[in-house]
């Protein structure tokens, strides 16, 4: 009986040290496949900049829009 308690708490060790293992390894392959440049990444940071640079195109022709139409109507 005591042998079987002693060989599950070491199955139990093996299995945490397994994981704690498992979750290093896939901590750094991920940090490896995130800063790695491909193509897609590329795509989309290029894609992410013409959309923001877009917005801020239209924002400001909205907020010109909004002016001149104050201005009309002070002037009527």
């Amino acid at each position: 009986m005591q042998n079987k308690n002693n060989n599950q708490k070491g199955t139990m060790t093996k299995i945490r040290m397994n994981t704690e293992l498992r979750n290093k390894l896939f901590n750094k392959i991920k940090n490896v496949f995130e800063n790695e440049d491909t193509q897609e990444k590329e795509a989309f940071l290029q894609a992410r900049k013409m959309l923001i640079d877009n917005m801020n195109t239209h924002i400001d022709l909205q907020l010109m829009l909004k002016d001149h139409i104050h201005q009309k109507m002070l002037q009527h």
